[in-house]
C-alpha cells in the first residue's frame, strides 16, 4: 500500500460515502492488512459488509459544551460527563482526550493514561494523542515510555513544537541535558515565539553556569507573554547567580503577584534577601513557605540560621527536630546546618545525600603515589567565593603569601564570575586561576 494508513482511511471513507462500496473495501482490506486492530476500519468494513448501522458520535454542540467547561477550568464536571459519554459513544476520539486531559489536570495520572492509550487505539496515527499519552507517562514517572511516545509524536508530525519541548523537559530529568538543549532549540527553530520553549532552554542553560544565555531567553520570553511566571522565576534564578541580587529580587515580587503561594518563588527571594542583607524581610516567605508546607526542610533550616543570627532563640525549637533536618535526600543544601548543631555524623550523611541528589554523574578519583618528588607541591583551592566575599577578603593574602620556590598555587572557581577588584586580586596571588564551570 503506497498510502500512509491515515491517507488511505481517508480514502476509504470517501469512497463509502459516495457508494463506492468495492473501493472502499478494497482500501479496508489493505488497511487492515498493515493494522489488522484499527477500530475506524473494522468499522467501516462491518458497516459495508454487514449492514451494520454506523458508528455513532456525540453532537457537535455536546463537544462544545464540553470543551467550553474544560477551558474553565471545571475539570471534575468534565470528567464525570465525558465517562458517562464513552458507554454510549466508545468510537469518539475527541471524549476519549477531554476524559485524558481532564484527569491529567486533575492529577490522575493513571487514568490520563488509560483514556490517551484509547486515543492511540482509535487513531494510531494522531500526532496529539501521542504528545497526550506522553504527559501522563511523564508525570507516572516512566521516562522512557514518555520519550517514545513524544518522539512518535515528532515523526508523525516533524514540526510539533509543543512535542519537542515536552521531549526536552524528560531528557531533562533523564540527565541528558544535551539532548534536552538540542530538543528545545529544534523547537524554537520552528516557533521562535514559543515562549515555553525558551524558558526551558533557559532552566537549562542555567544548570551548566550559562546565565548570561539563560537570561537572554527568559527576556525574550517575557517579550512573548509579560505575565510569565515561570519566565520570571528563571529570570531570577539567572541574576541571582550573577550576583545582581536587587533585580532577581525584583522579577520574584513580580512572579509572586502573580502566584502569591507558589512555594518556589517565595523560597528564592527569601535567600535572595538574605544574600542581599536584608534577612529580617526574608523570614516572611519563609514562614509563608511553611504555612503552606510546615515540613520545607530548607525554609525551616533558614529560617532558623536567621533567628540565630539575630540572637533570637525563640524559633529554634518549632517545627521538625533539628538533628532531622537536612538528613533527607531533599536537602539542597547543607552548609547552613554546620553552624545548627556539631554531629559530625549527621553533617557526613547530609553531605553524602546532598552529593547523590546533586552530582549523580561524579565519582571520586583514584589517585597513584606520584613516582617522583615534585619541584614544588601543587595546592589547589576549590571555592565558590572568589568574588567580593567575606572568605575572600581574608584568603587573598594568605594566597598571595605562599612561598613560591616551594609551592604551585592553583585556584579553581565553581562560583559567579563577578567583576570586582576581590576576584582581580585572587586572580594575582595565583599562580593559575580555572573557572570550574
Amino acid at each position: 500500500m503506497d498510502l500512509s494508513i491515515e491517507e488511505a482511511l481517508a480514502q476509504a471513507q470517501a469512497h463509502a460515502r459516495q457508494g463506492n462500496k468495492a473501493s472502499a473495501l478494497s482500501l479496508y482490506r489493505a488497511i487492515l492488512h498493515v493494522a489488522p486492530n484499527l477500530d475506524e476500519a473494522q468499522k467501516g468494513m462491518a458497516v459495508l459488509e454487514g449492514g451494520m448501522l454506523p458508528p455513532q458520535f456525540p453532537p457537535q454542540d455536546l463537544l462544545n459544551e464540553l470543551i467550553g467547561l474544560y477551558r474553565q477550568g471545571q475539570l471534575e464536571v468534565v470528567a464525570e460527563r465525558a465517562e458517562a459519554l464513552i458507554l454510549e459513544f466508545p468510537g469518539a476520539l475527541k471524549i476519549w482526550n477531554l476524559l485524558g486531559a481532564s484527569n491529567l489536570g486533575l492529577k490522575r495520572f493513571a487514568e490520563a493514561e488509560s483514556a490517551f492509550r484509547e486515543a492511540v487505539k482509535l487513531k494510531p496515527n494522531y500526532a496529539q494523542a501521542h504528545n497526550n499519552l506522553g504527559n501522563a507517562l511523564h508525570q507516572l514517572g516512566m521516562l522512557t515510555a514518555a520519550s517514545e511516545s513524544f518522539q512518535r509524536a515528532i515523526q508523525l508530525k516533524p514540526d510539533y513544537v509543543v512535542a519537542y519541548n515536552n521531549l526536552s523537559v524528560v531528557q531533562k530529568d533523564q540527565d541528558d541535558i544535551n539532548a534536552a538543549q538540542l530538543s528545545c532549540r529544534r523547537a524554537l527553530e520552528l516557533d521562535p515565539n514559543y515562549a515555553e520553549a525558551h524558558v526551558n532552554l533557559a532552566a537549562l542553560l542555567q544548570s551548566q553556569q550559562k546565565s548570561t544565555e539563560a537570561v537572554a531567553h527568559c527576556q525574550q520570553a517575557l517579550l512573548i507573554k509579560p505575565a510569565y511566571f515561570e519566565a520570571l522565576v528563571n529570570l531570577g534564578n539567572a541574576l541571582k547567580s550573577q550576583g545582581q541580587l536587587q533585580q532577581a529580587i525584583s522579577h520574584y515580587e513580580n512572579a509572586l503577584r502573580l502566584r502569591p503561594n507558589s512555594v518556589d518563588a517565595n523560597f528564592n527571594l527569601g535567600v535572595s534577601l538574605v544574600m542581599h542583607n536584608r534577612s529580617n524581610l526574608a523570614v516572611s516567605n519563609f514562614d509563608r513557605i511553611l504555612q503552606l508546607n510546615p515540613v520545607h526542610e530548607m525554609a525551616q533550616i533558614h529560617k532558623r540560621l536567621i533567628l540565630a543570627r539575630a540572637c533570637d532563640w525563640s524559633g529554634l525549637n518549632t517545627g521538625s527536630a533539628i538533628e532531622a533536618l537536612g538528613i533527607s535526600e531533599k536537602v539542597d543544601s547543607v552548609f547552613g546546618m554546620l553552624s545548627l548543631e556539631d554531629s559530625l555524623a549527621r553533617h557526613r550523611l547530609r553531605s553524602e545525600n546532598f552529593a547523590k541528589k546533586w552530582h549523580k554523574t561524579i565519582h571520586p578519583l583514584v589517585l597513584s603515589k606520584p613516582s617522583s618528588k615534585p619541584a614544588k607541591l601543587r595546592i589547589g583551592y576549590f571555592s565558590a567565593d572568589f568574588r567580593a566575599h567575606p572568605v575572600m577578603y581574608l584568603m587573598c593574602r594568605v594566597l598571595a603569601e605562599h612561598d613560591r620556590n616551594r609551592f604551585e598555587i592553583i585556584a579553581y572557581s565553581y562560583g559567579p564570575d563577578q567583576d570586582d577588584p576581590v576576584r582581580d586580586r585572587s586572580r594575582a596571588a595565583v599562580d593559575e586561576f580555572i573557572d570550574v564551570r
